[in-house]
């Protein structure tokens, strides 16, 4: 009963503020095409610990802005299927797999420059919410002298448009 009135909830929650931006003029853009800069990202690495945690949140979060939600993928020069080794390949298709059957449309980039392929991604598909998960790696204090940052420190310091969502680090035990 309680979860029932929780989603009702939501459910008046969400035509209320559709309710507001009908009004507000929100949702055109300067020619009066309707816009909706909401959509759902969720991106994806390889080595990522906790990959089904991130699709169950966007996949959560684009339910209950009634948008779509796209996987994003971007495939280094480091990670080709040359490069890359076999259970980390077999971990990886099966968690495109895995968006592909939750309800996500899944996108394979390939370039070694991430953090643009990422925004340029959101803006042509009019993402307004990234979700990704915490950087598994730290840089040693020697690189941070040379000037080097996490992706994850990269993508906050060039994004200026778009939600950041990053989800909690938790390991399977």
């Amino acid at each position: 009963l309680q979860q029932l009135r929780e989603l009702t909830l939501r459910e008046i929650a969400a035509q209320l503020d559709t309710r507001f931006r009908e009004k507000a003029g929100e949702g055109e853009n300067a020619a009066g095409e309707s816009v909706s800069p909401d959509q759902v990202m969720v991106c994806m690495s390889s080595r990522s610990p906790n990959t089904d945690a991130l699709l169950r949140y966007g996949s959560r979060l684009a339910g209950r802005l009634n948008r779509n939600w796209y996987v994003l993928y971007v495939q280094t020069s480091r990670e080709s299927a040359t490069q890359i080794d076999a259970a980390t390949q077999r971990h990886l298709n099966n968690t495109l797999e895995l968006a592909r059957q939750v309800g996500a449309t899944v996108f394979t980039y390939q370039s070694d420059d991430i953090v643009k392929t990422i925004l340029q991604f959101a803006r042509e598909h009019r993402v307004g919410h990234i979700i990704i998960g915490p950087s598994g790696c730290r840089l040693p204090f020697w690189k941070r002298l040379l000037g080097k940052t996490t992706l994850l420190e990269q993508l906050r310091l060039e994004n200026h448009d778009f939600k950041l969502i990053v989800t909690e680090n938790r390991r399977k035990e």
